[in-house]
């Protein structure tokens, strides 16, 4: 099941905040597994009220500053609104231990923001919607 998930791929931006030095895929525990953390990036959004655009960031930093630098195609500046649907009213954070036995999987809270897909772009499943509602 877990390559049938990819991996548990996640379709939310996420950035990787690294795991457990040490600790490997072939430990006997998930307490001695290896460990992946990754926090949600939230969602682009225009600064226009009327305009509806929202766009997936960027998972590092510099790229996402790109995509800031670029308009909404209704011509406003966008903005980075942060996930904070996490416990604490934080972003979401997601772990992943992964060991001989399997994979244990936790997550820190529910998004509160709009999903990222395709259909909400009026979208072709598989299109990049990287880029989509940026003007070039």
């Amino acid at each position: 099941m877990f390559e049938k998930t990819k991996c548990l791929m996640m379709h939310w931006p996420c950035t990787v905040m690294g795991g457990d030095p040490g600790h490997c895929k072939t430990a006997s525990t998930w307490q001695e597994a290896k460990k992946s953390t990754s926090k949600c990036l939230g969602y682009l959004k225009c600064t226009n009220d009327e305009c509806q655009v929202l766009v997936r960031p960027h998972t590092t930093t510099s790229s996402r500053v790109h995509q800031l630098e670029k308009a909404s195609i209704c011509g406003a500046p966008l903005r980075h609104i942060q996930c904070t649907g996490g416990d604490d009213g934080k972003y979401i954070v997601a772990i992943t231990h992964t060991w001989s036995g399997g994979v244990r999987f936790i997550n820190s809270g529910f998004h509160r923001h709009p999903r990222h897909s395709p259909a909400s772009f009026g979208l072709k499943s598989g299109v990049d919607i990287q880029e989509v509602g940026l003007r070039k």
